[in-house]
């Protein structure tokens, strides 16, 4: 190391412990750099050496631009996902084993400590250099992924963006990781108890995010909440690099919030170095409280993991809540063996478990009562743009149809931005009539259970109605799903109120507002043929067989119809017959028979008849289909069915 004996300066210092250190790390520096360089322009290199496929023969040279383009952007992002962010958390913790393993052995300790050095020198001048052995490497496979780019003509604009978006995250998760595991190596009086620590707060913060989401759609009726890759990543650096590379922009609020954690992770780390007693190396007491943390933490996560795990085989609410408490025991056990090698101070150290008791009952109770009103909560009208349902036959992709506009469809594929028409209302009677069926549907659940128990909204028993209301709300991007089930063995009091909310849904299916939206009348100028199902039982399980022997008599194009306008007006009045009478596919199976089924092509214009896009009603306006879609037609709808029937006569 570079003598500092004559210098009191902390920058010089710092700059001797940061020059010692990098010429130590050069050797794993170079395999790491390897690493990433097979990584990512070698991958590139492959991926663009197969432009002269016999697949793309034929294509003209914007098609093939395109593609490549494309190709260049998906190589950039599974290299980033997969190889460049997994490399760089494994050699964070390799040199945080080189660079700060010292503080895990007595006799380094007791020489570094000796040398005319500051302890905070000797902290920031190796995190330095591992942060820059962990970010250089990065820094030039990005940028040689760049040149390989441009050496092909492919370094179009969305390609630049994205390769800088990729070098400013990984700046920010080098950072965040490295400050973690530094972090936790100061915590941790050996090398094993830092290693135990990282794996632990790594896995067991998404763990409680998964499970503990899981938990509260399978106890509370009626709502579902997604996953979200923010919380997973929240207090978790590792899960947080993950989920920063799957963005395909740079989220600034995210990286903002780990830009704090990590500054408070360094100067925390700093902090406790200063204080860290030498003595402190190869024993199991280091810094008391992060085991008790990290235990807290591992307990929770291990007895909801394991007690989902047996609810989702058994199906058993008792198998849920015993689990949870067997293998959050188990898992107290396992890391006090981990931690202190013995089971001697079990009892000594049990208070962080009651605390874990503590709050398994806090948390159970909660979800158990409806969480603070989740589960009675109706939207206020004044926040619903505009609402919508589904129920067993008006299935929910019905209600969806994905669109070009006449604009997106005249640019090349990689500019399109594809859309989603929506059926719903906006008649403000229309969204009241949704938000008192969400009120029946609550006082339904709430007859049928209170509290709530895990596995009661799932239960074997078989289901009479399915109801779906959906809002999209003035203050959110996305729709807020409610989903109610009728069970056969619910109370007569409880099937009443189910009902009272089926009625009120069922006017709002059969508005002319919602129906309009429904995709077999939407679009019913991108309908191109129909196909004839007879209703025979096929042999050996395999798939029903059109009517018709003769090949292609099965189907029929609209398009080779002597009266395609009028059909097809016809077609669209015995739907809307059909759909206001609320003749979809029959509930009870009584519609066996004969089956029609109504193709709509992919790249068909059609003028939609209704349906909301953006929240604003776009009837009148043309759109393109961007995906087949098919509608079939039963017995039951008798209107349509006549009308279909009539092609094969």
């Amino acid at each position: 190391m570079t003598s500092t004996t004559s210098s009191v300066s902390p920058g010089r210092q710092i700059l001797g412990v940061f020059r010692w250190q990098l010429r130590r790390s050069a050797g794993i520096t170079a395999v790491y750099a390897a690493i990433l360089l097979l990584s990512y322009p070698v991958l590139l290199l492959f991926t663009l050496s197969g432009r002269n496929n016999y697949y793309y023969e034929g294509m003209s040279e914007a098609q093939l631009y395109e593609i490549t383009v494309n190709n260049v952007v998906i190589s950039t992002r599974a290299a980033t996902t997969i190889l460049g962010v997994s490399a760089m958390i494994l050699f964070a913790l390799i040199f945080t084993l080189t660079n700060f393993g010292f503080l895990h052995r007595k006799r380094e300790v007791d020489l570094f400590h000796a040398m005319p050095v500051s302890r905070t020198a000797l902290f920031y001048g190796r995190f330095l250099s591992g942060y820059l052995c962990l970010y250089a490497p990065l820094l030039l496979a990005v940028l040689l992924q760049g040149i390989v780019a441009a050496c092909f003509g492919v370094l179009a604009p969305e390609v630049l963006t994205l390769l800088f978006s990729i070098l400013t995250q990984l700046l920010v998760m080098t950072a965040a990781v490295f400050s973690f595991t530094v972090f936790v190596a100061v915590c941790s009086g050996s090398t094993m108890d830092t290693l135990v620590s990282i794996v632990l707060i790594s896995v067991t913060w998404p763990a409680l995010i998964f499970v503990g989401t899981a938990v509260i759609n399978n106890t509370i009726p009626g709502i579902y909440l997604n996953y979200s890759p923010y919380l997973v990543g929240a207090l978790s650096p590792l899960a947080a690099a993950y989920v920063q590379s799957s963005f395909y922009t740079f989220q600034w609020l995210f990286s903002l919030w780990w830009v704090a954690l990590t500054a408070a992770l360094l100067l925390g780390a700093a902090a406790m170095y200063r204080r860290r007693k030498s003595e402190s190396a190869e024993s199991s007491v280091s810094f008391g409280s992060s085991k008790v943390v990290i235990r807290i933490f591992s307990c929770a996560a291990g007895g909801l993991c394991f007690g989902y795990l047996l609810f989702q085989l058994t199906n058993s609410t008792l198998s849920y809540y015993l689990g949870a408490l067997l293998f959050s025991a188990l898992a107290y056990l396992v890391t006090e063996l981990l931690y202190w090698k013995s089971l001697k101070q079990l009892f000594r150290h049990s208070i962080p478990y009651c605390g874990v008791l503590a709050v398994f009952l806090a948390f159970t109770l909660t979800v158990s009562l409806g969480a603070f009103g989740m589960d009675t909560y109706v939207p206020p009208s004044l926040q619903i743009e505009n609402a919508g349902a589904f129920n067993n036959n008006v299935y929910s992709y019905m209600a969806e149809t994905p669109v070009l506009t006449e604009q997106e469809a005249a640019k090349p594929e990689r500019d399109r931005v594809y859309e989603t028409i929506r059926a719903a209302v906006q008649n403000p009677e229309l969204i009241d009539q949704v938000r008192q069926a969400n009120e029946k549907f609550i006082a339904y659940e709430r007859t049928r259970q209170f509290p709530y128990l895990i596995g009661r909204n799932s239960l074997p028993e078989p289901s009479l109605y399915r109801y779906t209301l959906c809002y999209e709300l003035s203050n959110s991007d996305n729709t807020t799903d409610r989903s109610y089930v009728l069970f056969s063995n619910a109370g007569d009091e409880a099937k009443a109120l189910y009902l009272e909310g089926k009625q009120l849904t069922d006017k709002v299916l059969t508005s002319d507002e919602y129906i309009r939206g429904l995709f077999p009348v939407n679009a019913v100028d991108a309908a191109s043929w129909v196909t004839h199902y007879a209703n025979e039982e096929p042999e050996n399980g395999g798939e029903k067989q059109a009517v018709s022997t003769n090949p292609g008599s099965d189907t029929v194009e609209f398009s080779g119809l002597k009266n395609e306008s009028d059909f097809r007006k016809q077609l669209e009045q015995c739907l809307l017959d059909d759909f206001r009478n609320g003749r979809y596919l029959a509930e009870d199976g009584s519609d066996a028979g004969d089956t029609y089924e109504i193709m709509y092509s992919e790249g068909k214009h059609f003028t939609a008849r209704g349906g909301l896009k953006s929240e604003k009603s776009i009837e009148g306006q043309s759109f393109v289909l961007c995906s087949s879609l098919s509608c079939t037609v039963t017995s039951s709808m008798t209107s349509t069915y006549q009308l279909l029937e009539s092609l094969y006569a």
